[in-house]
């Protein structure tokens, strides 16, 4: 987590929680704590030891953790799908995916991962490689999204993902005009 937020330049001093005094056995026992300091501001983060809580079990936890200690509270995660990030987002959680994601509201800080699955890729998916190879043989400078859903055997979604593939190689660029996605070539 430190590496995440200091990569956007947010300096953070953590120190682990060991005033329990207060906390009922439910919070004592089922998850880990640490303050937090960024700057001027700081908060106690919450890290579950068992990863099967309801969102709506931690957002009343969090809110709970937050009466106890005068600090607010932040849930830690390890692993995140972005259904669960979209769900925590939706409820106003503040969250962190340890080094990969935050958001922090009350900070006006969400900070997300650029596609790294498709960056770091060495090579391309077979959608990719399909796509490319017919804009290649339409002799054609751009293709609309449309165009390449129509004439590829891939839903628009794969298509999509084939068209970001390809603007990651440096090769091609997926540009949006209107509503439409079109994919440019680079070079003739």
């Amino acid at each position: 987590m430190n590496t995440l937020l200091e990569n956007f330049g947010l300096k953070t001093r953590i120190k682990p929680w060991t005033d329990f005094s207060k906390f009922p056995v439910y919070l004592q026992y089922n998850y880990e704590y640490s303050l937090v300091e960024i700057g001027d501001d700081d908060f106690i983060l919450m890290s579950p030891k068992e990863s099967n809580y309801p969102v709506a079990t931690i957002k009343i936890h969090l809110i709970r953790l937050q009466e106890l200690t005068g600090h607010k509270s932040v849930l830690n995660i390890k692993h995140g799908s972005s259904s669960i990030t979209r769900s925590l987002i939706k409820n106003r959680i503040p969250f962190i995916v340890d080094d990969r994601q935050a958001y922090l509201p009350f900070l006006g800080v969400q900070i997300k991962p650029l596609r790294e699955s498709i960056r770091q890729r060495n090579s391309l998916s077979p959608a990719a490689q399909v796509t490319a190879l017919f804009f290649i043989y339409s002799n054609s400078n751009q293709l609309p999204m449309k165009i390449l859903t129509k004439a590829l055997p891939y839903s628009s979604m794969t298509v999509s993902r084939a068209c970001q593939e390809l603007d990651a190689t440096g090769l091609f660029e997926a540009k949006k005009e209107g509503r439409e996605i079109v994919l440019l070539g680079k070079h003739p």
